[in-house]
């Protein structure tokens, strides 16, 4: 996955994506860069929110679209037809 591409504030910034790149792999390879427990914490949540995001929020909106498959609103038309 290429971070640096994916908008992931409603700005429309790459900031999240560019640091999480600039300091990918510190841990895995010999590098004279410095960063503190702080840092590496930070870096790790975000990386988890990204992967929350991107993996579990779209598994749980699309077993929510399959649930919401046939439901009438109170309009009669359908829920799913609806919200496309």
């Amino acid at each position: 996955m290429n971070c640096t591409k994916i908008k992931l504030s409603t700005t429309g910034s790459t900031n999240e994506g560019k640091e999480l790149k600039d300091n990918r792999n510190l841990a895995a390879h010999a590098s004279d860069q410095v960063f503190d427990r702080h840092d590496a914490e930070d870096l790790f949540n975000f990386a988890a929110a990204i992967c929350e995001y991107v993996f579990v929020l779209s598994e749980k909106f699309a077993e929510f679209k399959k649930r919401q498959g046939g439901k009438k609103n109170p309009k009669g038309t359908d829920i799913s037809e609806a919200a496309t």
